[in-house]
């Protein structure tokens, strides 16, 4: 039995934020099931400190394609994010509405 019809989306979409992008993914990892389940209505991407580093344009596309509910963002300072993966999201994620992009050096103005 699917997840979503235990749990009212409203739930998953909750627990889902307890938890940070890297986290989540992992959770997907043991139970691929209910993993897929919070990614899919997660509203909020919170990604933790120590994965500045790892997050690049390709992680963001992952990211789009498996959290379709999201509608906001976080991703300061990110050193690998450039206007690819930004766009990734956006177009994955007809909800978003707000991306916070501050520091992300690859990014440009156009």
């Amino acid at each position: 039995m699917p997840f979503t019809q235990i749990f009212p989306s409203e739930l998953l979409a909750l627990i889902s934020t307890f938890f940070t992008f890297a986290e989540l993914w992992c959770l997907r990892m043991v139970s691929r099931a209910f993993g897929r389940a919070l990614l899919q209505y997660t509203p909020v991407c919170r990604i933790g400190p120590t994965d500045i580093n790892r997050i690049t344009d390709e992680t963001l596309s992952r990211f789009a394609k498996h959290c379709p509910s999201l509608t906001s963002a976080s991703i300061p300072n990110f050193l690998l994010v450039t206007n690819n993966g930004v766009a990734a999201l956006t177009t994955g994620c007809p909800g978003l509405q707000a991306v916070d992009v501050t520091g992300c050096e690859l990014l440009s103005d156009a």
